[in-house]
């Protein structure tokens, strides 16, 4: 099948490139199936690309070349619902990026709302994460610098 994408244009992909979302995403909650895309290997931004709606892509990254110390406190029961387990062995952990037009330098990461998907189930979800520190928008530019000076 072919779909428009917000970043690539048309492309073509397979029903097994689909990762279902059986929640949406919180506030894009009639959208539910999702891919992953990704310029290059060695890029550290992904795009979450809608498969039903081509403006629909959320800017994604693995919140982990950045702090990678983080671990979102998510409730075991959440995501034993989702994916039929509690263990989070065979799940890629993802982050929402959102980057100002006129100020990219202002990107923030949101570190709160963890996205986790299962490529082995095909299926995905955004949690909240219980720690208090972590922010929906954290700058970017200093978690980088911090990690520089760590």
């Amino acid at each position: 099948m072919k779909i428009q994408t917000k970043a690539y244009g048309e492309i073509e992909l397979t029903e097994d490139d689909i990762i279902s979302f059986p929640n949406g995403i919180p506030a894009f909650e009639d959208y539910t199936r999702y891919i992953v895309l990704s310029d290059e290997e060695e890029s550290p931004f992904h795009w979450l690309q809608s498969v039903d709606d081509a403006n629909l892509a959320f800017l994604i990254m693995d919140p982990n070349i950045l702090m990678p110390e983080y671990q979102p406190e998510v409730l075991a029961h959440e995501v034993k619902t989702l994916f039929g387990k509690t263990d989070d062995e065979n799940l890629n952990l993802w982050c929402i990026l959102t980057i100002p037009k006129s100020h990219p330098e202002n990107m923030t990461i949101n570190l709160q709302g963890p996205v986790l998907i299962s490529l082995e189930k095909k299926l995905g979800g955004q949690f909240i994460s219980n720690d208090d520190s972590h922010q929906v928008r954290t700058p970017v530019l200093d978690l980088a610098e911090a990690g520089e000076t760590a």
